[in-house]
């Protein structure tokens, strides 16, 4: 084959490539949760692209999680524990950093010292005041994941 059919060849691949790219739907998954609207309970079911998600917490005193989107919106009432979350969802740049958190790394700013505690840290994100307390048992794999996200075994794109 000459260098011309070569060149055509692979402008074609590239262009199917291109076109698959722009085609295809991120992937997203179904969170339910609850809505309280006029004293009314509804529950309510978004699908979220894991980008959007900021967070992932659990509810202090309750037995639900709250999601934190990207954009602002929390929602609350969800009824997916976090030990579910890491079992039920591929979520590859996703980090448990405290027994009641996951985070998107890939909107992780970095840490800072909790003013209010000795020898504690929180996590701060990119483009958000939102700051969420470091699991002493989670804080040395954190750091590493952070300064060697290519050696770790969480690949953040």
């Amino acid at each position: 084959m000459d260098d011309t059919k070569v060149s055509a060849v692979l402008d074609k691949i590239r262009r199917s490539n291109q076109r698959k790219d722009t085609n295809q739907f991120e992937e997203r998954i179904e969170i339910k949760h609850k809505l309280v609207d006029r004293g009314e309970t509804i529950w309510c079911t978004k699908y979220l692209a894991l980008d959007d998600i900021l967070y992932i917490q659990t509810t202090k005193g309750e037995n639900s999680v709250r999601v934190q989107l990207t954009f602002g919106e929390i929602l609350k009432g969800v009824n997916l524990p976090i030990s579910r979350w890491l079992s039920e969802y591929n979520l590859p740049n996703f980090m448990q950093i405290h027994k009641s958190s996951l985070v998107n790394l890939k909107h992780v700013n970095g840490y800072k010292p909790d003013p209010f505690k000795v020898d504690s840290y929180n996590i701060t994100f990119k483009g958000n005041d939102t700051e969420l307390p470091i699991g002493k048992t989670y804080f040395v794999q954190l750091l590493d994941v952070l300064k060697n996200p290519a050696s770790s075994r969480l690949k953040i794109q």
